[in-house]
């Protein structure tokens, strides 16, 4: 379906008293709509569904991400660690400093994760 199509769809949602929401569709990313009959509806993929339905995959999509996060963060510092420990038995400064930039790289991605866990 085309950008247009989309649009058309969205205005015609909205002069039939639609109203638009600040969810976004589970599936597509786009644009909700509330219905009067309180069904949901994405203009651009077609999803259905009653509100409730969406909120929950909401949640559940939410709850889902946080748990990949821990679970790469903790991956991570354990990876910092034994990266810590190879820098510290090298002796080797080409070696070093590659290791060094790793760690770098990963305390960025740490702290990205942590960023993205507070909002």
């Amino acid at each position: 379906m085309s950008e247009e199509d989309v649009k058309r769809k969205m205005v015609n949602l909205l002069r039939s008293g639609a109203t638009m929401l600040a969810d976004q569709c589970p599936r597509c990313g786009g644009i909700v709509f509330r219905l009067k009959s309180g069904e949901t509806v994405c203009p651009r993929c077609e999803l259905s569904e009653k509100e409730e339905e969406l909120k929950s995959e909401v949640k559940v999509e939410m709850v889902s991400s946080e748990s990949i996060f821990a679970s790469l963060e903790e991956t991570l510092i354990t990876k910092l660690s034994i990266i810590t420990s190879s820098i510290s038995e090298s002796q080797d400064i080409s070696r070093i400093r590659e290791l060094v930039q790793i760690c770098n790289d990963i305390i960025s991605v740490i702290d990205r994760l942590r960023n993205l866990r507070k909002r």
